[in-house]
Formats: structure tokens, sequence, C-alpha cells
């Protein structure tokens, strides 16, 4: 999966889980790589998990 198909909605499995994507950010610092910063909730437990 590419950073450029993450939408909001969006179903993915990360570590054997299925999350669904609540809200994304793509960040370009003025110093540094850029990066995409996503908040997930778990499906079947509805924690919340922050990944860049």
């Amino acid at each position: 999966m590419d950073t450029s198909d993450i939408r909001k909605g969006r179903k993915i499995m990360v570590d054997g889980q299925i999350y669904v994507v609540m809200d994304f950010q793509f960040v370009k610092p003025g110093k540094g790589n850029s990066f995409t910063r996503v908040k997930l909730r778990n499906m079947s437990t509805d924690a919340v998990l922050e990944k860049t």
C-alpha cells in the first residue's frame, strides 16, 4: 500500500488486526524528510492507534 492510497474510512490490516482510517495528515517539515501521520481505530476493540 502506498501513502497516496490512504483515505478516511479505508480499512487496512496492521499486525493481523483490521483498522479503519479516522484521520491522516501529510507533514512536510522545513528540515528533514516528509512523512504521513495516520490515526487508526481498531475494528474489534475500538482502540485508537497513531502511526507515522
